[in-house]
């Protein structure tokens, strides 16, 4: 632990020896002693000298208090979680604000039973939602897991269906959007309320450092959200930089490391788990949907997946087709014109390129390997593959990224980039 402060000081004790012995006039020295006094001798002293000794002074009380800090700044940010949610105004909420439906909804009260949140002093009730005898049905498409994400108190409940009955199985502390209230556009820096789905799982490897070991991506915007013109995109559950302790996010629910693990544990690869985001310091009662609307919404995503890989692979085809035609009516219908941005430029820049290239180019030849379908929510999908391109004038293999969104006249695509295409080999 100390060898590289040890390398540090020696090196420069080293450069402060040489620099001291080729001092010129030792008897100068010697009179500055004697004659002038210490304060007058470090004003005559080398000015870089004294400034390696400040720097050399100034490390180790860094290195040496560096423990003291980081427990200080630990127990500072748990100290502000603390009372933020001490101090949190009530607020009331309503599940059909919430877009998820007006259909009666299963109310819980608690047991006398606890349960540890995660670890921490704070305790919760332990809670069970009943639904109907015949809800809970064996077979393909059972749903067992439901998730119950509170901004207010900084909570995300794991349910299971255990013997016909909701049951917790784990409660994590999480961080949410920095600013309060609903999600409302994209940048708001706002956590969604409603009724969403896990559409997919991304693991370390397509990940930036800050999202942890991986992220779920939940289905936001969803039916309602698009009904009431609310925009963005991209909310997931993921993890820190890290394993630091979670805080803000740009809207996203941010769970510490070790959680964000556990919690896979329990939902896998997560297609198709319902979460319901609320906003409310009522924790007497749990507010989930019926099980056969959670169900249903189950399903529709797993059917949707499944559907989702046969579709895009042909209208990946077709795209590739309308290039090689190099007919730009043709190739023009696969894009969004009013929101379409390719590398900076707008649909009417794409274009005029495209039709240089077009009329420079006797002959096309595109092909498409390698393809990765990601459905962002039930509008938007990212579609990545490795575009094998060769025309008269050109030849190259590159990495596509194609961001189809769903209009009323079908899926168009309103993003097109380029990327290393070894991110996929």
């Amino acid at each position: 632990m100390f060898d590289i402060p040890n390398h540090f000081f020696m090196s420069y004790l080293k450069s402060f020896e040489f620099q001291l012995r080729t001092w010129n006039n030792q008897r100068a020295i010697r009179a500055a002693y004697t004659k002038h006094g210490i304060g007058k001798l470090l004003l005559r002293f080398p000015k870089k000298i004294l400034f390696i000794i400040g720097v050399c002074c100034l490390g180790a009380l860094l290195i040496a208090s560096a423990p003291f800090l980081f427990k200080t700044s630990s127990a500072l940010i748990h100290l502000v979680f603390k009372s933020m949610h001490q101090q949190m105004p009530a607020q009331g909420f309503s599940l059909k604000a919430l877009g998820i439906g007006s259909q009666a909804f299963h109310r819980v009260e608690p047991t006398i039973e606890t349960t540890p949140l995660d670890n921490q002093a704070a305790m919760i009730p332990q809670k069970m939602l009943q639904p109907a005898a015949d809800q809970l049905q064996a077979g393909t498409g059972e749903l067992d897991i439901c998730l119950y994400a509170n901004k207010a108190t900084k909570t995300l409940t794991v349910f299971k269906a255990i013997n016909s009955k909701w049951t917790i199985a784990q409660t994590f502390f999480i961080g949410t959007g920095a600013n309060g209230g609903r999600k409302m556009s994209a940048g708001d820096k706002k956590t969604p309320l409603g009724l969403y789905y896990i559409v997919e799982r991304k693991d370390q490897q397509s990940l930036a450092k800050i999202y942890g070991p991986l992220a779920y991506v939940l289905s936001y915007p969803n039916a309602d959200d698009r009904a009431n013109k609310r925009t963005g995109e991209g909310i997931w559950i993921h993890g820190t930089t890290d394993d630091t302790v979670p805080f803000q996010t740009k809207g996203c629910i941010e769970l510490r490391n070790s959680n964000l693990k556990k919690l896979a544990a329990i939902v896998g690869n997560g297609k198709g788990i319902p979460i319901v985001i609320v906003d409310t310091t009522d924790t007497s009662t749990y507010l989930l949907p019926p099980y056969t609307t959670l169900l249903a919404g189950h399903n529709a995503i797993l059917a949707t997946k499944a559907a989702s890989g046969t579709e895009f692979d042909s209208l990946i085809t077709q795209w590739a087709q309308s290039w090689m035609s190099r007919d730009i009516t043709e190739y023009e219908r696969w894009y969004n014109h009013d929101s379409f941005n390719g590398g900076g430029l707008s649909w009417a820049q794409w274009r005029a390129k495209k039709e240089s290239t077009f009329a420079a180019a006797k002959s096309i030849t595109v092909s498409c390997s390698k393809v990765v379908i990601s459905p962002v929510s039930d509008s938007l999908v990212s579609v990545r593959f490795i575009q094998h391109y060769t025309s008269t004038t050109l030849q190259s293999d590159n990495g596509k990224q194609l961001y189809f969104t769903r209009t009323p006249q079908g899926w168009k695509i309103y993003r097109e980039s380029v990327f290393p295409k070894e991110e996929l080999l």
